[in-house]
């Protein structure tokens, strides 16, 4: 074989891995994270300091989250808006969705449908009392709009996991406690 020839083997055997490959990373580019944490501070206390954030009077989520109530609806109630900000701290990458809330228990859950932005699905916060504190937990499952965000999904998602244990971390100082983050 002429070295012309196997150079244009190679190219179409390189372009059809790299096809098949981006073909494999935009097909299963769904995001499926669940991080959790103990805060040693009552359930009542930190539900409260979850919406304080979501409503946006309060900040010790900043830089990592933001939220921002859209509408009339506070995000603890069925059909509130908020319009969410990420922002990993290894990242310049900047996130945004807009959630509805979907489903509310109040101390012990809340579903938030993402409904348009970089990423559409769902978040789901639930607390449980623990050993006299508060398990936290909230699990990410949504897929990017974006090619980009597809194709660059697996860091997506350690970047979003960082993000969330990043800003478990802020309730924990705002709160003034301990926390251990999973």
């Amino acid at each position: 074989m002429s070295s012309a020839r196997f150079l244009r083997l190679g190219i179409v055997v390189v372009a059809a891995v790299l096809a098949g490959s981006i073909g494999f990373a935009l097909a299963g580019s769904g995001i499926d994270v669940v991080v959790e944490t103990w805060i040693d501070a009552p359930l009542d206390e930190v539900y409260e300091a979850l919406i304080a954030e979501a409503e946006g009077t309060t900040a010790w989520g900043a830089p990592h989250w933001r939220a921002e109530v859209r509408g009339g609806l506070p995000p603890d109630r069925v059909g509130g808006l908020m319009e969410i900000t990420v922002r990993p701290s290894s990242q310049d990458q900047t996130v945004r969705m807009m959630a509805r809330t979907a489903e509310v228990v109040p101390g012990r859950l809340i579903r938030f449908e993402y409904i348009e932005g970089d990423f559409l699905g769902e978040g789901v916060l639930t607390l449980e009392p623990e050993r006299k504190g508060t398990r936290v937990v909230f699990r990410f499952a949504a897929r990017p709009t974006s090619w980009k965000l597809k194709v660059l999904s697996p860091v997506v998602k350690r970047s979003h996991s960082a993000a969330v244990r990043a800003g478990f971390a802020e309730l924990e100082r705002h709160l003034g406690r301990a926390t251990t983050v999973r």
